[in-house]
C-alpha cells in the first residue's frame, strides 16, 4: 500500500515537490540523531480554502489509487511550513517505513534503471558435445525473489546447454550476512541470512503430520510448483522433558535444528531461517538439474570463478 500511494503520489506531486525537498523529507525521516521517542505533535492541518483544495485532491488520488483501508498522508514545504497535500492529515496511523525509498534511490542511481538482479548458471570450462569439462558455477546476483521454481527452471536451461557436468557444482552466494538483526529471534522465519544468493528468501520449510504415534516430517525449499526435500539443513528432535524452546539452532557442523517433538500436534507446517545460502541453493539446483536429466560428477563446493553463462534467471 505505501510502495502505491509513494508511485502515485510522485506522479501527481512531481509539479509541487521538488527533487531537493524530497531529498529533505528523506534526510529528516533517515536522520540519525532523531530520539527514540518523537513527541506527539500538535496536527497543523490545512485549514482555510487552502486545506479544503488539499483534502479533495488528497480524497482524489486515494480513490484513483483503489486502496482500501484508513489511509492518510501529508506533504509539507519543510522551507515554508505549508502544506501542500494532505489526505487525514490528523488520522493516527502506524509510521510507514521510509528506509526503502532512501534505497530504492541510491540504487536507480548507481545501477539505473534498465539494470536486473540475475542469478546464472556457468560453465568452469569446455563444453565438447554436450559435455562440460570442469566444474558448473551456480552465481548468485542479488535476486531477492528466486524460489525453487525459478532455480529449477534456470537448471533445466542449464541441462539444455550441458548434459554431462565432469566436475561438481561450485556455489558463489558473494558476501554473506548470517542473520537480519541479532535481536530478533533467530528461529523467526523473518530474521534469515541475506546474500547474494537468495533462495526462497533463505527460508526451508518444515512440514510434518502425526498419524497415531508416528511422526512424518521433512523439510523442503517449498514453492508452490517445485518443492524439493533438503538434507543441506538437519533438524533433530528433542523429547518433551527437554527444556528447551520448541524450535533452536542445533550445534554441530553444518546447519542443523532441534525442535521440541510434542510440540508438533496434528498436521502443518512452519518457514525456518536459512544461515548458509550456499550449500542450500547448490543443493536445490543439483537435485533441479538431475531432473532435468543433467549428469554431475562431484559434490557441491564453494567458490566460483569465470567462464561462460550458459543460463540467467532473473525478474
Amino acid at each position: 500500500m505505501i510502495a502505491a500511494m509513494t508511485h502515485a503520489l510522485t506522479r501527481a506531486l512531481r509539479l509541487r515537490l521538488t527533487a531537493a525537498a524530497a531529498l529533505s523529507l528523506l534526510a529528516v525521516a533517515a536522520c540519525a540523531d532523531a530520539p527514540r521517542q518523537a513527541p506527539a505533535p500538535a496536527p497543523r492541518g490545512a485549514g482555510g480554502a487552502a486545506g479544503a483544495i488539499a483534502s479533495a485532491f488528497g480524497a482524489a488520488l486515494a480513490d484513483a489509487s483503489g486502496l482500501s483501508g484508513a489511509l492518510g498522508f501529508i506533504v509539507v514545504d519543510l522551507a515554508t511550513g505549508e502544506t501542500l497535500e494532505a489526505l487525514n492529515p490528523d488520522l493516527g496511523l502506524a509510521p510507514a517505513s521510509v528506509a526503502k525509498i532512501a534505497t530504492t534511490l541510491y540504487a536507480l542511481a548507481i545501477l539505473g534503471p534498465q539494470h536486473r538482479f540475475e542469478t546464472q548458471a556457468v560453465a568452469l570450462g569446455p563444453i565438447e558435445a554436450g559435455r562440460l569439462r570442469g566444474d558448473l558455477g551456480l552465481r548468485g546476483g542479488g535476486d531477492p525473489e528466486l524460489d525453487s521454481a525459478g532455480l529449477a527452471a534456470l537448471a533445466r536451461d542449464a541441462a539444455a546447454q550441458a548434459q554431462v557436468v565432469d566436475g561438481a557444482v561450485r556455489v558463489a552466494p558473494g558476501a554473506v550476512i548470517p542473520f537480519i538483526d541479532a535481536e530478533q529471534p533467530p528461529e523467526a522465519a523473518y530474521n534469515p541470512a541475506v546474500a547474494a544468493l537468495n533462495l526462497n528468501y533463505n527460508r526451508v520449510r518444515l512440514a510434518w503430520e502425526r498419524k497415531g504415534a508416528r511422526l512424518e516430517y521433512a523439510l523442503e525449499a517449498h514453492a508452490a510448483s517445485y518443492r524439493p526435500a533438503v538434507t543441506s539443513v538437519a533438524m533433530n528432535l528433542a523429547p518433551d522433558d527437554c527444556g528447551c524452546p520448541v524450535f533452536e539452532r542445533a550445534d554441530g557442523p553444518g546447519e542443523a535444528w532441534r525442535v521440541r517433538e510434542g510440540a508438533l500436534r496434528g498436521r502443518g507446517s512452519v518457514w525456518l531461517p536459512v544461515q548458509a545460502p550456499g550449500p542450500y541453493a547448490a543443493e536445490v539446483f543439483r537435485v533441479a538439474a538431475t531432473d532435468a536429466g543433467m549428469r554431475i560428477g562431484g559434490a557441491p563446493k564453494g567458490g566460483g570463478g569465470e567462464g561462460a553463462v550458459i543460463a540467467r534467471a532473473g525478474p
